[in-house]
C-alpha cells in the first residue's frame, strides 16, 4: 500500500478523499492504467489510481505561490477548533488496517493554510510518511482543506456539525486550481446516520456516527463511501466502492496524545 486519499479522505478523506484509498499491492498485479477508463480497474496499487484520479490535474507542491507556503509554515498561536467526533490534538494516532496491510495516520501539527487553522494529518506506511492532508472544524463542519498541499477550495465538508441523523449536505470544491491549471472538481451529496453498535479490532463502539456519499464524482472518478465516526476517538471504520472495487479499512487502535 502506497497511498492513502480523504475525501475525501480523508477524508479521507478531503476527505479524505479521506479517504478513498487503499491497496493490497501484494494482490494486485494489474500493469498501470494509461486511460481515465483505465483507472477504474485493478492496478498494482489501487490506492495510487484513486489518488491519481482525483488530482491528476493539481500542480506540483513547488508552483503553489509565495504567500501560501509562507502562510502555511507561519507560527500558530490561536487554539485549533475540535469536534469529539474528530479528535485533532497534536499527537493523536490512528492505526488502521486492509486485509494484511497497516498504515497509520498522526496528527503531526496545527498549522494554517491560508487563513484557516488546521490539523496537519500524516499518513505513515511502513515507517514512512506517504501522504498528508489539512483538516479544519470550520463553522459548517469538519473539512478538508487541502491534499498533499493542494488546496480544496471551498473547503470539502466531509462531517457536518453539529450532528444530526439524516441531514444532507452538497459538496462542490475545485482541488489544486492555479493561476496555470484548471484543478479537479469534487462535487456530490453526503448524508449522515446512525449506527447503535459497531465492532472493529480497536473494540466494540456505541452510538456510531456515519458521513456517507453514493454520487460523489471526484475528476469523472464515481466514488460512494461511508465513515463511521465514534465520539473521543474518530474514524472507526470505512466503506469505499471505488468503480465497483471494494475496499473495508477497520480501526486497529487509537492511541490519543500525551497529556
Amino acid at each position: 500500500m502506497k497511498r492513502f486519499l480523504s475525501v475525501l479522505a480523508a477524508s479521507a478523506l478531503f476527505v479524505t478523499l479521506a479517504a478513498v484509498a487503499a491497496a493490497q499491492d501484494a494482490k494486485d498485479k494489474a500493469p498501470p492504467a494509461k486511460d481515465k477508463t483505465d483507472k477504474a480497474a485493478p492496478s498494482k496499487d489501487t490506492a495510487d489510481k484513486a489518488k491519481d484520479a482525483t488530482d491528476k490535474a493539481a500542480p506540483p507542491a513547488k508552483e503553489k505561490s509565495d504567500k501560501d507556503t509562507a502562510a502555511a509554515k507561519a507560527p500558530v498561536s490561536e487554539a485549533l477548533k475540535d469536534s469529539p467526533y474528530y479528535p485533532l490534538q497534536v499527537g493523536n494516532t490512528w492505526y488502521y488496517k486492509l486485509g494484511d496491510n497497516r498504515y497509520s495516520l498522526k496528527v503531526a501539527k496545527h498549522e494554517k493554510v491560508g487563513d484557516i487553522l488546521c490539523a496537519r494529518v500524516e499518513m505513515t506506511v511502513d515507517d514512512k510518511v506517504t501522504a498528508f492532508e489539512h483538516i479544519a472544524v470550520t463553522n459548517d463542519g469538519v473539512a478538508r482543506v487541502a491534499y498533499d498541499d493542494r488546496r480544496a477550495e471551498p473547503p470539502l465538508v466531509f462531517m457536518k456539525l453539529p450532528v444530526k441523523k439524516d441531514q444532507t449536505w452538497k459538496v462542490d470544491s475545485v482541488i489544486g486550481k492555479t493561476d496555470k491549471m484548471p484543478g479537479e472538481r469534487v462535487a456530490g451529496t453526503f448524508k449522515e446516520g446512525e449506527v447503535a453498535k459497531i465492532s472493529v479490532p480497536a473494540g466494540i463502539f456505541e452510538n456510531v456516527v456515519t458521513c456517507s456519499t453514493q454520487d460523489l464524482d471526484a475528476g469523472g472518478l464515481k466514488l460512494s463511501f461511508t465513515y463511521y465516526f465514534a465520539k473521543g476517538t474518530g474514524m472507526i471504520k470505512q466503506e469505499i466502492d471505488v468503480a465497483g472495487q471494494k475496499v473495508i479499512i477497520d480501526l486497529d487502535k487509537f492511541e490519543p496524545a500525551k497529556q
